[in-house]
């Protein structure tokens, strides 16, 4: 039979041990906002690693592609920037507008990231779903950042 004394002792223990660790899952979740409100890089896919895109295919919808026009770039330098200028992007109102470019980021080690390129209505940005979200992003970055990746003869197509 265990003693009272024993018994106290044990619930001394359990007590201390919960109070450990709530303290270490409170700074847990201290620190891990305070990493995630300092990032300086914010964004639809402010998530993914540019090092951990193997490669990024552009290629038109599927409703309007011609066999075999699929471009990919497997180039580091123009991947970080394309993500730079995705993650410059702003939430817009849906429009309803059927895309005319599907971009995919393949991954190392984790799913593919489909994004989908609207005909913008305003001359000054492109706009793309990504998941249930519209974005609106810098035309002129856009542009850049889709010819780094070889993809400068699919823009015609997806203009206003």
């Amino acid at each position: 039979m265990i003693s009272e004394r024993t018994f106290s002792k044990r619930e001394d223990f359990k007590i201390k041990v919960r109070l450990v660790y709530v303290a270490i899952c409170s700074l847990t979740g201290l620190v891990a906002g305070l990493n995630s409100g300092c990032s300086s890089q914010k964004g639809p896919l402010s998530f993914v690693v540019a090092e951990e895109v193997v490669t990024v295919e552009i290629q038109p919808a599927q409703f309007i592609k011609p066999a075999g026009q699929t471009v990919s770039s497997v180039d580091p330098a123009a991947i970080k920037t394309f993500l730079s200028v995705v993650n410059s992007a702003q939430p817009t109102e849906d429009h309803m507008c059927a895309h005319t470019l599907e971009i995919t980021l393949k991954q190392k080690m984790k799913s593919d990231i489909l994004l989908f390129v609207l005909h913008g209505h305003d001359s000054k940005y492109y706009e793309f779903r990504y998941g249930p979200k519209i974005y609106r992003v810098d035309r002129s970055e856009f542009e850049s950042a889709l010819t780094n990746l070889g993809a400068s003869m699919m823009l015609d197509d997806s203009s206003s």
